[in-house]
C-alpha cells in the first residue's frame, strides 16, 4: 500500500444502512449475513445519525443478559 493512497480507493462502496427505527435483532441479523463488522445508521431524511458495530451488539446482549 502506498503511504499517500487516497481512502477512496480502498474504501468500501456497496454500503447497506440501516433506518433509526430498526430493531437491535434487525440490525444485528445484516451483520451477521454481512461480511460488516459496522452498519451506518439513517433517519427517514437518509441522513447519517451513528453507527452501530459489532461490538455495540455484543455489550447490549451482555447487558441484557446480566
Amino acid at each position: 500500500m502506498k503511504k499517500n493512497e487516497p481512502i477512496k480507493n480502498i474504501m468500501t462502496k456497496d454500503i447497506k444502512t440501516m433506518k433509526a427505527s430498526s430493531t437491535v435483532r434487525e440490525v444485528a441479523m445484516l451483520l451477521l449475513g454481512a461480511d460488516y463488522n459496522s452498519v451506518p445508521i439513517i433517519n427517514d431524511a437518509e441522513e447519517l445519525v451513528g453507527v452501530v458495530t459489532t461490538k455495540d451488539i455484543v455489550r447490549y446482549v451482555v447487558e441484557q443478559s446480566s
